[in-house]
């Protein structure tokens, strides 16, 4: 978005004025007549329902890559009776897997939102970041036993995402900023199944990217090249994810900064979702993964062992 605005301000000064004033009064005014604090998040929490479980015993690991940290925490009430309902104790941990990976790319939505803190707080509210994400399938993986660790990445990308945020901020830019591929940064997870490490992106749900148009991101495939091209330098592995703090507070910041520009991208993502989830509905899952193929090269696995 720092690069959006900086092409507006060098190119359209004037449309400047309308994103971080006109637009975020609006969306003031919008949260005032509901009664709602200033600055509240445009799609309300889905209030999903996230049982806990505290009878079921699970193995506690100090062993890298599996142990709980800070940030994620595999042993929550809430992760372990999910990760129950998924199968932990009945599948094997390749099904396991594909389970949790299901639940996760599917059951959280994304939005540009300052993100829920704690994974049964992700759950419950039903929205979150690739981040978040990311840590909810990180705590239900350790809590099985599956050794995790975090991608970190940027990547610059066209067409899709960034250009549904460009037609929403500038759409008289929108071109032009679609060709220039803004660098943003992301992350997915890799999960050590059958001797490797097998990546996994789960930013958006299949409603999701089906509403984009996009490939379906599938389990043990390759996230990268799918829907940005990743600068290969900047990747980077570690066995937790940044500082959620951190993250949350430079994103909280944003938010803050650009909360009308924010209320629309969400507004379109409502649109996509149901968008997508009709065209799945006529055409079916199967069928649509099968048309993309046709229409585009997959991309080679992007996989280090160190």
């Amino acid at each position: 978005m720092a690069e959006v605005a900086g092409l507006m301000l060098r190119r359209k000064p004037q449309k400047v004025f309308t994103v971080f004033v006109t637009w975020n009064l609006g969306a003031l005014w919008r949260r005032i007549k509901k009664f709602q604090r200033p600055w509240a998040p445009y799609n309300p929490s889905r209030n999903l329902e996230v049982p806990a479980d505290t009878t079921t015993e699970v193995p506690r690991s100090s062993e890298k890559y599996l142990r709980a940290s800070k940030e994620i925490n595999p042993y929550a009430p809430e992760i372990i009776a999910l990760a129950m309902r998924l199968g932990m104790k009945e599948k094997s941990k390749i099904d396991y897997a594909k389970a949790a990976y299901t639940y996760v790319k599917n059951s959280i939505y994304w939005y540009m939102e300052s993100p829920p803190v704690g994974e049964a707080n992700i759950l419950k509210k039903g929205y979150g970041l690739c981040f978040s994400k990311t840590m909810v399938l990180a705590a239900l993986a350790r809590a099985a036993g599956i050794p995790v660790r975090f991608v970190s990445y940027k990547q610059k990308m066209e067409g899709g995402f960034i250009q549904l945020v460009a037609e929403e901020v500038a759409p008289d830019l929108a071109k032009e900023i679609n060709e220039k591929a803004p660098a943003f940064t992301h992350g997915c997870v890799e999960l050590f199944l059958d001797g490797k490490w097998i990546p996994m992106d789960i930013t958006w749900t299949d409603e999701e990217e089906v509403g984009l148009d996009m490939p379906l991101t599938q389990f043990g495939e390759s996230p990268f090249e799918k829907w940005y091209h990743v600068i290969p330098e900047s990747i980077t592995r570690d066995e937790n994810p940044p500082p959620v703090s951190k993250m949350k507070l430079q994103i909280s910041l944003s938010v803050f900064l650009l909360r009308g520009a924010y209320d629309r991208v969400n507004e379109s993502f409502n649109k996509i979702r149901e968008a997508g989830r009709q065209k799945l509905a006529e055409i079916g899952r199967e069928k649509y993964i099968a048309r993309k193929k046709k229409l585009s090269v997959p991309p080679p696995p992007l996989i280090f062992d160190e």
